[in-house]
């Protein structure tokens, strides 16, 4: 095998369908255009319409394959309805973020509601996707279809609250025990359907602050890099590599794991 060979093997996704939700974020745009790049016909879901037409355009600027799929995933309603044009899945990408129910409130009320949200969206929409998605993604020949969710390190991690500088908000009790009900989501489906040769598999990032985030609050990223071994920070091209690979055949035995991207955080 030679090297393009050996490389399209292991991170080819030549025809591949993959289902993206949260694409036009931080992760999702980048990792959009990536998986692109490898052969993926990349269908952009998202909630804001005008964020998925510019990053598709500018996948087809690339002359690379991206179709638009505009809706809410946790619109129950018309789930079925939107998910019916698609013949087939290949990939499925649990990737939905939304910054604005992510940071508590002293108010009991809202911050009852921002919990309620972060489940729905990083577990119950999760669930929902799943069964929509299950009859498109069942293959009968020997490749296998695969599911990819997206956790976080605060889901087996708790944050040391001592590094976040005045006014900087942390993530709250409710999103790190959204992600371990993922993880542990991970284990159930990857056993469910195992049989319908679907993988179902888990990707945990570490720390991935924007720029933004780190120049606003140049102490907090100093004492974040005190944890981590690598000594440096998080990108989005970091993460790409674990979800190229979990996407492509090259990964056709595992299932049920979570693939640990934080610099060597975890480790201490």
């Amino acid at each position: 095998m030679n090297n393009i060979k050996t490389l399209n093997y292991i991170l080819g996704l030549k025809d591949k369908n993959v289902f993206l939700t949260g694409s036009t974020g931080y992760f999702g745009s980048y990792l959009s255009i990536e998986m692109a790049k490898c052969g993926a016909n990349i269908i952009l879901n998202g909630r804001s319409k005008e964020k998925l037409i510019k990053l598709n355009n500018k996948i087809k600027k690339l002359r690379l394959k991206s179709q638009i799929a505009h809706f809410d995933i946790n619109d129950h309603a018309n789930l079925k309805s939107n998910v019916k044009k698609f013949k087939k899945i290949d990939v499925l990408i649990h990737n939905a973020y939304d910054s604005s129910i992510n940071y508590s409130d002293k108010n009991l009320k809202k911050n009852n509601y921002n919990a309620n949200q972060s489940f729905m969206l990083n577990f119950f929409s999760v669930i929902n996707l799943n069964k929509v998605f299950l009859s498109k993604m069942i293959k009968k020949k020997k490749f296998t279809s695969s599911i990819i969710n997206i956790g976080s390190i605060y889901g087996s991690k708790s944050p040391d609250f001592s590094v976040y500088q005045k006014n900087q908000h942390h993530n709250p009790e409710f999103y790190g025990a959204s992600k371990a009900a993922l993880a542990q989501l991970t284990k159930y489906y990857s056993v469910k359907y195992a049989s319908l040769n679907i993988r179902v598999n888990t990707v945990t990032p570490g720390a991935y602050p924007n720029q933004q985030t780190q120049k606003k609050f140049p102490k907090f990223k100093k004492d974040i890099l005190k944890k981590i071994p690598l000594g440096r920070l998080g990108k989005p091209e970091d993460l790409v590599g674990s979800i190229l690979f979990l996407a492509s055949d090259s990964s056709s035995y595992i299932t049920g794991t979570n693939i640990i991207v934080d610099g060597g955080w975890s480790a201490w």
